[in-house]
């Protein structure tokens, strides 16, 4: 699987009669969900666009009041975390609720989260990685085996610390088990 998707992905198959009623049926199942995410992007696009309006015209104000740009850089910044959190904790509850309906839902909806970065420290797939340093943290990615798992890492380390260290240390991991599933 990693072989082929170091090679740009598998060949393109075309799907059986069953496949094409069960990939209707799981799209059926999972409208809740992609509603409710479809809803809270909307949100969050609008508090961006938004806050990046507010920015340019403060910016633009900068050589009148001395200090304005900084404030208002910080004031977006810190919009978007609470937009960013408040897309979170509605995506968290979506899982939970849909969960309680349909398992597959809300296994759907942890998905999404998970390819966002969304989730919290505690569900990555290396323990206590919330507790960890830079160093520590990106000789546990190292010891990943999974590129799914590191790709999950990566996500969560980009849309919260961003820690550079930890990153380059997850591109190498990939390319290394890239290279593995090539050559077994």
């Amino acid at each position: 699987m990693l072989a082929e998707e170091a090679l740009g992905g598998p060949a393109a198959l075309r799907a059986t009669p069953f496949q094409t009623v069960a990939g209707g049926a799981y799209r059926v199942a999972i409208l809740p969900g992609r509603y409710a995410l479809t809803q809270f992007n909307r949100a969050a696009d609008r508090v961006s666009q938004s806050t990046d309006v507010v920015r340019s015209r403060v910016l633009g104000l900068k050589g009148k009041a001395e200090g304005l740009g900084d404030k208002a850089t910080q004031f977006t910044e810190t919009a978007a975390d609470v937009a960013r959190a408040g897309v979170n904790a509605g995506l968290r509850t979506s899982e939970g609720k849909a969960r309680a309906n349909s398992q597959s839902a809300g296994e759907n909806i942890h998905e999404a989260r998970r390819k966002v970065g969304a989730l919290d420290a505690d569900e990555l797939p290396i323990k206590n990685y919330g507790e960890l340093s830079a160093g520590a943290a990106a000789e546990a990615v190292k010891n990943l085996t999974k590129a799914e798992d590191v790709r999950t890492v990566v996500r969560h380390e980009e849309a919260h610390k961003n820690r550079s260290s930890v990153v380059s240390a997850a591109q190498t991991t990939l390319a290394r088990l890239a290279k593995e599933a090539v050559n077994s």
